[in-house]
C-alpha cells in the first residue's frame, strides 16, 4: 500500500503542489494477481489535480521485490 501511494507522489510531486501526506490518497483497488491498482487523491494537490482524481497503476512481485508504478494518461 505504501509503495502504491509513493508511486502516486513521485508522479505528481514535480508539479509543485502542496505537500502530499500518506492520508491524502486512498488506495481504491489493489490486485497483485492482475498486476493492477488504483489510487485516488482525497484533496486537491495542484492546478489540474483536484480531489477525487483517480490514477491507475501497476504492481509486480519479482525476486522478493514489490515494484509499483502509476501512469497518468495524457488527454486526447
Amino acid at each position: 500500500m505504501f509503495s502504491a501511494k509513493e508511486s502516486l507522489y513521485k508522479c505528481i510531486a514535480p508539479l509543485g503542489g502542496t505537500d502530499l501526506d500518506f492520508r491524502d490518497a486512498h488506495l481504491c483497488h489493489f490486485d497483485l494477481n492482475q498486476g493492477r491498482f488504483s489510487v485516488r487523491l482525497l484533496r486537491s494537490f495542484a492546478p489540474g489535480l483536484p480531489g477525487g482524481l483517480e490514477f491507475k497503476g501497476g504492481v509486480s512481485l519479482e525476486d522478493a521485490a514489490i515494484r509499483t508504478w502509476v501512469y497518468w494518461p495524457l488527454p486526447g
